[in-house]
């Protein structure tokens, strides 16, 4: 999976779960980090994300969301997140919750007349 378009931040859903990530370089624009994989990174249930690169010089930054990350360092598409991790499925806690019936319209009643 890779995500080149990031227009959206979608936390997520479940609390006290990590999910992974790899930040692919597919493009070298300032000629330091090279091509390939440069970097490794986790996002927290809450959208935060930590990223280390994978470097001589080491570093390592933490970012409000992936949508920030990739904003600073995708190149404009130039290097793109691959999820390790699939999404997390939908809150146990919302997929427990009864729906709703839908109704049909109203009956009449009936005229006795």
């Amino acid at each position: 999976m890779t995500t080149a378009d990031t227009d959206q931040q979608k936390p997520l859903k479940r609390k006290n779960e990590l999910r992974r990530f790899r930040l692919q370089r597919l493009e070298d624009e300032s000629g330091v980090s090279g091509t390939g994989y440069v970097a490794e990174g986790v996002q927290f249930s809450d959208g935060t994300c930590v990223l280390h690169w994978d470097s001589v010089t080491t570093c390592t930054a933490i970012y409000h969301s992936h949508v920030e990350l990739i904003h600073i360092h995708g190149h404009e598409g130039k290097t793109v997140i691959e999820w390790v991790d699939p999404e997390f499925p939908e809150d146990e806690a919302e997929t427990a919750k009864p729906k709703k019936k839908k109704r049909g319209p109203a009956k009449k009643p009936l005229d006795k007349n």
